[in-house]
């Protein structure tokens, strides 16, 4: 169980920024107006993501818990998506400084270094992290429903029978 936890504070971790990522990407798609609604797309997706890694910590943690070689692959898995997000925290920390009004900021020219900077390179970066991360998601998808059929499996009447009926001493 305490891998389980240690898994579970990982994913906490990696939900955490991407919901900070999110955040960040919904405040620029605010300021960009009409232009913004690919922005905000792009964090609906990262968001969703991060909901993703919160439903697979529920089941993480739910009594029974999670066989050791699902734990094994989800923590394969889990060190791959932890790239990608940190990854694009990073573009946030870039970013970030274009949350500043640009009539009211006092580095004007940095700002619209910044913002060229958004349109030349970081957002090419932002897709690239995007694909990869639509990529994670189906695969934590995919290891959910693992995680929830081999719950469902290890509950049922017939693997109960099934264990009862090999494991009761002979007649």
């Amino acid at each position: 169980m305490a891998e389980a936890v240690g898994l579970a504070a990982s994913i906490i971790g990696i939900a955490g920024a991407g919901f900070a990522v999110a955040k960040c990407l919904y405040s620029i798609g605010d300021g960009l107006g009409s232009a913004g609604v690919e922005v905000r797309a792009y964090a609906d997706e990262i968001c969703a993501f991060s909901r993703l890694l919160g439903r697979v910590r529920d089941e993480i943690l739910r009594p029974g818990g999670i066989q050791k070689e699902t734990q094994s692959l989800l923590e394969d898995i889990l060190e791959a998506c932890e790239r990608v997000v940190g990854a694009l925290d990073q573009l946030r920390l870039t970013v970030e400084p274009l949350l500043e009004q640009f009539a009211q900021s006092t580095k004007k020219y940095a700002q619209l270094r910044l913002r060229l900077l958004w349109l030349f390179k970081t957002k090419d970066q932002l897709l690239f992290y995007r694909s990869v991360l639509r990529g994670q998601h189906r695969i934590l998808d995919t290891m959910l429903d693992v995680m929830i059929l081999q719950a469902v499996r290890s509950n049922s009447p017939q693997s109960t029978l099934y264990v009862l009926y090999n494991t009761s001493p002979p007649k």
